[in-house]
């Protein structure tokens, strides 16, 4: 299976889907103290 775009197109989708979500508040960081974005993860808003 192919995708289209680069992969660096495909990672700023994400992120700002990410971004969005965390902002509507449908997500939330693990770990709200640690300052990575790379490597961050992310809980459902009821967890």
């Amino acid at each position: 299976m192919t995708f289209a775009g680069s992969t660096d197109e495909r990672a700023e989708t994400v992120s700002r889907i990410l971004r969005d979500t965390a902002d509507a508040g449908v997500i939330k960081l693990e770990d709200p103290e640690s300052g990575s974005k790379k490597y961050a993860r992310y809980l459902p808003f009821w967890a």
